[in-house]
């Protein structure tokens, strides 16, 4: 049955990318990313967001696939298995979308104005990001603390070994170190300095912040489901009733296919447009 689970997951996984990777040229074309974040485009901002696009496309997608491939990679170099906890397969690759698209957001070049002035007006991070997203991604962590608790409360697991899942700190560490580090790196996206430029090029800016935004928090929502899938396909395994046994570790696949389409969903976010209108004080 696991290896059924495995195997059907491991296609599933594989063909959901493909289609995502195929549909996501389009997307990526200047004129179809300003229109889902309902931008108008201008002369102006034009070269700013083309240039935010190539650089977050290559990011996002080589260090997601360097993500995935770190596996193959340690072996090639040290010549043997990765050593756990760190063989995560598909939680390695968000990791290093997520390590891109943060990279991208800091590498890229805001637009300065000529007479060094900063925005004044407040920004907040509901402006960027719809709260529904930041409780989804809070939510799904104290859901897999609870499981977690759950699994190491389950009687049956102490007379199975080894482990199926990593030690109980390593998972905690984990699940709280996706919440705390994304919801930490939206808000200082969120505050990092804004120049007082035109309006369409601070209305690019607006949007460029709000879909860094919305990649972290596909990437985290994502990666904290994929743990919640792995605990919950964990209990099933050890659990002596056998109708949970063979239930579980289905809802498990679920949630891992549930974790795939929320970034694919997420992290693009089709006709979210920032909250945020007025934009006239400066320093």
């Amino acid at each position: 049955m696991e290896g059924l689970v495995q195997g059907l997951l491991t296609a599933l996984i594989l063909a959901l990318i493909a289609m995502h990777l195929g549909s996501s040229w389009r997307r990526w074309q200047v004129e179809e990313w300003a229109r889902s974040m309902r931008l108008e485009l201008t002369p102006r901002n034009r070269t700013f967001v083309r240039s935010y696009i190539r650089r977050t496309r290559i990011l996002r997608t080589g260090c997601g696939v360097a993500g995935l491939l770190t596996p193959v990679i340690y072996m090639a170099f040290v010549g043997e298995p990765i050593p756990q906890p760190f063989d995560f397969g598909l939680l390695n690759g968000l990791v290093g979308y997520l390590v891109g698209a943060v990279v991208a957001e800091l590498l890229l070049k805001r637009p300065k104005a000529m007479v060094p002035t900063a925005a004044l007006v407040p920004r907040d991070l509901r402006d960027y990001l719809p709260s529904a997203l930041t409780i989804t991604l809070r939510a799904t962590a104290a859901a897999g603390l609870m499981l977690l608790l759950i699994y190491l409360s389950v009687p049956e697991r102490v007379s199975r070994s080894p482990e199926i899942l990593p030690p109980w700190m390593v998972m905690v560490s984990m699940i709280l170190l996706i919440l705390v580090g994304i919801e930490l790196l939206q808000r200082y996206i969120v505050g990092r300095p804004q120049s007082a430029v035109e309006g369409d090029l601070v209305q690019a800016d607006d949007a460029v912040r709000s879909a860094s935004l919305h990649a972290l928090a596909g990437a985290g929502i994502a990666l904290e489901l994929i743990i919640v899938g792995a605990e919950i396909a964990a209990v099933g395994t050890i659990i002596d009733i056998q109708l949970l046994r063979w239930v579980l570790p289905w809802i498990g696949l679920a949630c891992g296919l549930v974790a795939l389409g929320s970034w694919m969903h997420v992290s693009r976010p089709d006709h979210w447009q920032v909250r945020r209108t007025h934009h006239g004080a400066t320093a």
